[in-house]
């Protein structure tokens, strides 16, 4: 089973850990500067190490040329586990980019995994590292641990009860930033959910950035809840009528636009601890697999605003329908 088929914990407060750890072989230019004959004997032997450790190993063409690169769209090849949890592309921004992905809040489970594919890689080539500021990176805000986690959160209680800024400002008291998952050129982005993010990594230990997302993690998702019960508790029709009235026209609807997709698909992760739902058969992991497939597989791009809309509704109605068996 992939890991995005996976049931996770506290979904419907916290959508997705991902954790991103950069590493560069020494002896060789960063994937921007390196030569044709660089990059062809940094993927060879990598992927040569990736297929002896066992992972699934494959070539993307066409995706080594600089300007793409820069743009990050693509990596010259990659490797990822069986359940494509963790993985790696190569010669992207940095000679090794590993990645893993989890659903929920189980980000322990995630980085065990992560650091053991990182230091089967370290152990196998001479990295980049400066006694003085640790790993070295092609880009100067990840030199250090070269690490990042990042999560992604959903937050309407807090947001709705006024509260986004006690959020905002815990982060900033740890060194992470936030932001909105989706925001486009227009000006349009998803008012509830959001990817929060470590901004330190030099003189940070990966330690340090694993309790520090635990820790922040726990106190969300508590504050959260908190924030839900309250406005339930004043008000409990509204977040009923509120509930309803997304799931019937996120089913019905023809067209819709992702940022108020996601604002609907909120209020259902909003109610559904709270809502007792006997209605629509809805659980919590159709309700994050409309979110992770939208967030995926659709982009804002003006010019084909009106068809990803129609196409958007469709899939939803699709899984709804599905869900509703």
């Amino acid at each position: 089973m992939k890991w995005y088929e996976q049931s996770g914990d506290n979904t419907d407060v916290i959508l997705m850990s991902r954790v991103v750890v950069r590493r560069n072989i020494k002896g060789y230019a960063f994937p921007p500067k390196m030569s044709d004959s660089e990059r062809s004997a940094v993927q060879e032997m990598v992927l040569g190490k990736a297929k002896e450790l066992g992972y699934i190993t494959k070539i993307e063409e066409g995706s080594s040329k600089l300007p793409e690169l820069l743009k990050k769209k693509s990596s010259d090849a990659m490797f990822h586990s069986e359940d494509e949890m963790i993985g790696a592309m190569i010669n992207k921004m940095n000679h090794l980019t590993f990645y893993g992905n989890i659903r929920g809040s189980n980000i322990g489970e995630l980085f065990s995994r992560v650091e053991k594919m990182v230091v089967d890689f370290e152990e196998a080539f001479d990295i980049a590292y400066s006694e003085k500021l640790g790993f070295l990176t092609s880009e100067p805000q990840y030199v250090g641990s070269g690490i990042t986690a990042e999560i992604v959160i959903d937050i309407p209680g807090a947001v709705r009860s006024g509260n986004l800024a006690k959020v905002q400002n815990k982060l900033a008291s740890n060194e992470w930033r936030i932001r909105p998952y989706i925001n486009d050129k227009t000006g349009k982005r998803s008012e509830t959910l959001f990817c929060i993010s470590n901004i330190a990594t030099l003189g940070i230990g990966e330690d340090g950035i694993y309790e520090d997302s635990i820790d922040l993690i726990n106190d969300i998702i508590k504050f959260e809840k908190l924030c839900r019960n309250a406005i339930y508790k004043k008000n409990k029709l509204f977040v009923e009528d509120q509930y309803y009235r997304a799931y019937g026209l996120l089913k019905y609807c023809r067209k819709i636009e992702l940022p108020e997709a996601v604002e609907l698909l909120g209020w259902l992760r909003f109610g559904s601890g709270l809502v007792k739902d006997e209605e629509t058969g809805l659980t919590l992991d159709v309700i994050n697999e409309i979110t992770e497939k939208l967030c995926k597989e659709f982009d804002l791009r003006p010019r084909s605003l009106n068809k990803f809309n129609e196409q958007r509704a469709q899939l939803i109605k699709e899984i709804l329908e599905g869900g509703d068996n």
